[in-house]
This record gives structure tokens, sequence and C-alpha cells, in this order.
């Protein structure tokens, strides 16, 4: 059950303290222009989370017990300020195939439209949190109490997650916020760049009356969504992490976590361990690309290229054709821009001794 705000603002004395005097031994008093700097944005995972950071958005998947949880959170920053308003929480048990959901407007935060839990085990909060933007360490605090220390050392998260649990996380991927750009123009030896660009940002699905109700979220090596609908009992939810992989030939999908709540399906999937499988590259098989149909693996399906004409890119999917086009510089199509980087350059690997890679 995640716990109401009391729960939620009261960690153990002891991990506090222990926070403190972290804190205290890696950070000087110098503090950088901005309260929260790249090292704040990214995606991070541990055995049993997943977390993506950017400008505007969290989102938050945690197992714990027997259900699985997805929180997004609108996230805004001034000052040495941090608000975090939770515009959307949904819980998936998997002893009793169930969903919970409560959700406002993704964007705006106008409104509860969807709210299925009578029995209020989910809240939607709000809460202002302090930043301190040391050297080594950035951290962030409620009324005086660590709530989280990021470590730039060693790019490690120590968080207290909605269901009043401390979470330590790796980051495995860096996001850089960047101006609206020019997209590359696609050619045949440009496909894998533009597949991945193109897809590149924080984007939003509206519903017909006119409300956000999906927020996507795609980095230079993942995919992230969470979205639902909102038809009385017909509601459907679809929460997602996913490792994406292009190639001139198409791209890779591999869902590492992937809820559905529909009328007619109910599926719970999370990797038994999200840190060892989402750090991972995703590997490409060129000989499983087959434009004729669709291929799935164990490891991933294989969207391949179908065609290019006009500026458009046509994967053969998973039962559907995806259709590709780069987002024009003065659209508002996009909440968010993320700079692209090389794939390999995107991922942060493993720390094997002290100021050490992989």
């Amino acid at each position: 059950m995640f716990k109401k705000p009391t729960g939620y603002l009261n960690p153990i004395l002891g991990l506090s303290l222990l926070i403190l005097v972290i804190f205290t031994d890696s950070c000087t008093e110098k503090k950088a222009p901005s309260p929260l700097t790249e090292h704040y944005y990214g995606v991070w995972a541990n055995q049993d989370c997943q977390l993506v950071r950017t400008g505007k958005f969290s989102l938050l998947f945690q197992r714990y017990d027997n259900k699985i949880a997805c929180v997004l959170q609108r996230l805004t920053i001034w000052g040495d300020s941090l608000n975090l308003n939770t515009r959307g929480i949904a819980i998936f048990d998997t002893s009793t195939h169930s969903c919970l959901i409560e959700a406002k407007d993704l964007y705006a935060g106008e409104d509860i439209i969807i709210n299925t839990d009578q029995d209020r085990q989910t809240k939607l909060t709000t809460f202002t949190y302090t930043c301190i933007n040391g050297q080594d360490s950035i951290l962030i605090s409620y009324n005086e109490k660590p709530v989280e220390i990021i470590r730039k050392s060693d790019n490690s998260l120590r968080t207290l997650t909605p269901n009043g649990t401390w979470q330590e996380m790796q980051k495995i991927e860096n996001i850089e916020l960047v101006e609206p750009y020019n997209m590359r123009v696609a050619d045949s030896a440009s496909v894998a760049a533009c597949l991945q660009e193109w897809s590149l940002g924080t984007g939003r699905q509206r519903a017909p009356g006119g409300y956000i109700v999906g927020i996507p979220i795609n980095t230079n090596r993942h995919s992230f969504a969470f979205v639902f609908t909102a038809w009385n009992d017909n509601y459907t939810v679809y929460c997602r992490a996913a490792r994406i992989h292009s190639s001139n030939k198409g791209t890779v999908f591999s869902p590492n976590i992937r809820l559905i709540r529909a009328p007619e399906l109910f599926e719970i999937f999370m990797a038994p361990d999200l840190l060892a499988e989402a750090r991972e590259d995703l590997e490409i098989v060129p000989t499983l690309f087959n434009p004729a149909e669709p291929t799935v693996t164990p490891l991933g399906e294989y969207w391949s290229l179908k065609a290019i004409e006009d500026s458009v890119i046509t994967l053969n999917g998973t039962g559907q054709y995806y259709y590709y086009v780069p987002t024009a510089k003065d659209s508002d199509k996009l909440l968010e821009w993320f700079k692209y980087m090389d794939y390999d350059s995107a991922g942060v690997k493993a720390m094997t001794g002290p100021g050490e890679k992989e």
C-alpha cells in the first residue's frame, strides 16, 4: 500500500543521519548556478525500481510485496526549490490481477479524471523540497529532513519512495535537455540515426475532451509511457518501460516493464532484475529483420524497415505499421526536447572501482 503523506515524509532517523554525514563529507559550500544540473536528469534503476527524470516529469516504477506501482509526477524547479505534483498513480496487483488508478490531467493537473481507488490506498500529493547542489552531491530535503541524495562521483541515487522505503539506484542513462532544433533528413544511410532522433523527447496524448491522458518519454536508449483512458468501467491503463535500439534496417523494442489494464486484456510484466536488464545494451541481430512481417523473439520485437518516402520512415511492427516523421523545430508537439547522443555514449556503465567504469 502506498502510504499517506505522513509516512512519506518520515525517513528513518538513522538513515537520515547517515545521509547527512555522507553529504557533509562530500559537499562544499560552493553552489552551482542551478540547484539541479544534468546530474538530476536521466534514467536510474535497481532490482525492483526504474526511474526516469526530465525537466518536467518524474516517472517511477516500483515493485513491492505483490504489487507494481507506477507514479507520474509533474516537476517544477525555481531557484533552490523543487515542486513535485503527483498527476497519476497506477497500482497493479499481481495476486488479484487488478489495477487501481487515480489521475488528473497529466500536464495541466486540473480535476480528477479517473479514480478507481475507493479504499484510498493512493493519494495525489504535492510537495515542495529544498535542493542543495554541492560539488560532489545533490541533497534534497523536506522540512530540513533529507529525502534524497545524488552522488555525482558514482552516479548513485538514494531516495525515499512513495511507499515509505529507501531505495538506492544506479544511473544507467544520461538525458540532456536542449532547445528545439532542426532534425536530420532521412536517407538509406541515416535510418538508424533518424529513428532514434525523431523519437526523442517528452510528448503528450490528448483525450477527445482535450485532457492530457498520456505522457510518452523517449530517450536515446529507452522508451517510457504513462497512458490511460477514462470511460467508466471500460477504462484502460498502459504503463511501460522498454529498451529500444535502431539500425538502418529497423528498430528493436524490448520491454522490461509492461503493465496493461484493458476491458479485454490484463498484463503484468516486470523483469526479475531491472538494473541488470535495463543497463545492458540491446543487441541487434540484423538477420532477424524482415520487411514482410515482424519478428518477435524472447529478447525483443523487430520492427523492420518497410519504406522511406517524403521524410516518412515506415516500419512493419507487431501487428501494425509504425510511421516516423521528424518533429519541426517550431512545432508544439513536444513538451521537451532531448539532445541526440550516440547510443553507446548515452549509456552509463556500471562502476567497477573508485572512479572507474567497465
